[in-house]
């Protein structure tokens, strides 16, 4: 019976008919990953797994591209694989691992865990072709992630959870030559963070979480040397009026997102004219209306403007309408989308026509 005959009859089969079929010899696993490729192509582990997709998973491991672990899932259903006999969650996950080194087409790989957990990590390092890499997790061992950015050498993109590497971040830096973007959050001192200012080629940076007061100043003086860098988003700890000073000379950037205490800092961001989108929180209620009025004044492709929380003029929106009216052409740009606090009003952004220049939404929180 040729190939095609073969891959017909296992439309009609079981599941467990068809891990038997693909576990016979290598030409019926050929025949099986030929025909089920596309299905695992991108495969995500969690809860609602059974055994027989996971077997059937490692069966086709070779045609894998992104891959999401779900660990959390793992711990909430342990209860329920062992009453139903299935297959405990660290059989599951110690599966995977053993799986990894024939997976050579993975670009992405997530793995999601919250809690504490005692799933090993050591074994990343089998993989040599990530170009996406996403730790959610609460911890791994500096080393197994210097290993694993070692042997991946395309890694382009790189998302660590808060404090998932507690200490020697930098020492991942030399081997991430081709990282563009770095989401990371780690309480550090200044000369750890200005390490990465040795990623050549990135182009977004994120740290969120807690920080200390100014430990940023030493990185941003770094990345003036840096102009390639686009998106800068420092999601914590409010920019010192140095941080905020240093961060002019970054003039390549399109996109901000940061923490203001002072309407001085928040005048200082003018000076960036190529900015695209700013989303801004301010940690004080100091009135930043001028200050804002005058980002939008110098920063002639703004898109996006988002106050989370900021105390404004109520008629600053009226204010934007008419400074927008002088200074935008409405027929080659679309209308600024500006998101700030419910509590400030308009009457002029009610007109006709006022909508070619401003689209107003009140709810911007939801969105930071």
């Amino acid at each position: 019976m040729n190939d095609d005959c073969l891959g017909y009859i296992l439309q009609y089969l079981s599941d467990e008919e068809r891990i038997h079929f693909a576990q016979t010899c290598r030409r019926f696993r050929q025949i099986f990953t030929d025909c089920y490729r596309s299905r695992y192509k991108k495969f995500s582990l969690d809860m609602e797994g059974k055994r027989q997709e996971l077997t059937m998973f490692c069966i086709c491991r070779e045609s894998v591209t992104h891959l999401t672990i779900n660990i959390d899932s793992f711990d909430r259903c342990v209860k329920g694989f062992q009453d139903h006999r299935q297959m405990a969650p660290t059989n599951c996950f110690e599966i995977l691992c053993a799986n990894l080194k024939g997976m050579e087409q993975l670009q992405r790989l997530i793995i999601n865990k919250r809690e504490r957990y005692n799933y090993p990590l050591g074994n990343l390092w089998q993989l040599q072709n990530l170009h996406e890499l996403y730790l959610d997790i609460q911890h791994i061992d500096s080393q197994n992630l210097v290993k694993c950015c070692k042997t991946n050498a395309n890694l382009r993109v790189l998302h660590l959870g808060y404090g998932c590497v507690h200490q020697n971040l930098a020492n991942i830096f030399p081997h991430c030559r081709n990282l563009e973007e770095l989401k990371f959050g780690v309480m550090a001192e200044a000369t750890e963070y200005c390490q990465i200012a040795r990623l050549p080629k990135l182009t977004k940076l994120t740290h969120f979480g807690v920080r200390r007061s100014g430990s940023f100043a030493l990185l941003l003086s770094a990345l003036n040397m840096r102009p390639n860098l686009q998106r800068l988003f420092i999601d914590g700890g409010s920019l010192t009026l140095q941080e905020a000073q240093l961060l002019t000379g970054l003039r390549n950037l399109r996109e901000i997102k940061c923490f203001c205490s002072t309407a001085d800092c928040v005048a200082l961001l003018s000076q960036l004219t190529a900015l695209e989108g700013l989303s801004l929180w301010m940690s004080s209620s100091e009135d930043i209306s001028d200050a804002v009025l005058g980002i939008i004044s110098s920063c002639k492709e703004l898109k996006l403007l988002r106050i989370a929380s900021a105390h404004l003029r109520n008629t600053f929106v009226d204010e934007t309408v008419n400074l927008l009216q002088k200074i935008r052409n409405i027929e080659l740009k679309k209308p600024l989308q500006l998101e700030i606090p419910h509590n400030i009003h308009s009457i002029v952004a009610e007109e006709t026509g006022s909508g070619l220049y401003v689209s107003v939404d009140y709810e911007p929180r939801l969105k930071w």
